[in-house]
């Protein structure tokens, strides 16, 4: 049996999973690691095949960063740790028989495995990143995470599986697409699918925006915008899919990472956007009913799968 051991993290994350492999060697099974790439020489010194995956992350683990990463540094730590995911580890499963990912931020495995239609597991070292009414969420602060208080999680972690499993699915979608078919319009006048999925980005941007000045108690009234005006002038018809699905994918995860750090009060505030009421729980769910909304029609007319 081939395994592949994949995670993404320090030390700690990465350690046991050496330990499993030492041990599924010693039963004659064929392991290889895909690891970030400061751990991939002590690994193969062991005699473990290894694939490195992302940046460096053992620094994490000795405190190195800043208390909080500036929105460009967190936005290439995001695309670090999900653009190279989709490549990186299928990459890495070619001939394997099953994938096994350890740590919350596994967000392409899962996917990779079920494409493959092999099994994945996943390994958790500690109840934090298992779902409970009992607490949030993990919260990483040097993404900008605030812990926050609650007699109950439970709606936390409902909305947090709902922006991730839909930007799963929409990701997984996105990579079906043949490069070819990025122009492809199902009638005159009609947006191309890289404009579709340039809009998508521009308004996940926008609501979460609003979500942000909702949250912080911020009253103005918040202008609409003009989505065929953006589309025009935004030049996504000059992208490839492969890059407007990797901005797509640190978008969503920056939402997520928005969503998680807010209050339990912050849900409840709302504001005047496009000239209607509206609060930030309900630009939560728009923001992901908007993205489904498009992906649902670019299933039904654009012929995507």
């Amino acid at each position: 049996m081939r395994v592949l051991l994949s995670t993404i993290g320090s030390r700690g994350d990465v350690q046991p999973l050496v330990a499993l492999g030492q041990a599924l060697t010693s039963l004659g099974e064929e392991v290889r690691l895909c690891v970030p790439p400061d751990f991939c020489e002590w690994i193969e010194e062991l005699g473990m095949p290894t694939m490195p995956i992302g940046p460096e992350l053992r620094p994490t683990g000795k405190g190195s960063l800043p208390e909080t990463l500036t929105p460009q540094q967190r936005r290439q730590m995001i695309e670090g740790t999900v653009a190279t995911q989709f490549a990186t580890i299928a990459q890495a499963a070619q001939g394997c028989d099953v994938i096994v990912g350890a740590t919350a931020l596994q967000i392409a495995a899962p996917s990779i495995a079920e494409k493959m239609g092999i099994p994945y597991v996943f390994a958790s070292y500690c109840p934090a990143v298992l779902p409970s009414a009992r607490h949030a969420p993990p919260v990483l602060g040097w993404l900008g995470d605030k812990p926050v208080t609650m007699a109950d999680y439970s709606e936390l972690w409902a909305k947090d599986a709902l922006l991730r499993q839909s930007g799963r699915e929409l990701l997984d979608t996105f990579a079906t697409i043949p490069e070819d078919r990025g122009g492809f319009r199902y009638a005159e006048g009609k947006w191309s699918i890289r404009e579709v999925i340039g809009h998508m980005i521009d308004a996940e941007r926008i609501f979460t925006y609003r979500a942000l000045r909702m949250a912080r108690g911020d009253t103005t009234p918040l202008a609409a915008f003009d989505e065929n005006d953006y589309v025009k002038t935004a030049g996504s018809d000059a992208r490839t899919l492969a890059n407007l699905a990797r901005e797509f994918g640190a978008v969503r995860e920056s939402s997520v990472q928005f969503c998680e750090s807010l209050p339990d009060d912050a849900w409840g505030r709302s504001g005047v956007a496009s000239g209607k009421n509206i609060s930030v729980r309900a630009l939560v769910y728009i923001v992901t009913g908007h993205a489904m909304h498009h992906l649902k029609i670019l299933r039904e007319r654009y012929g995507v799968r």
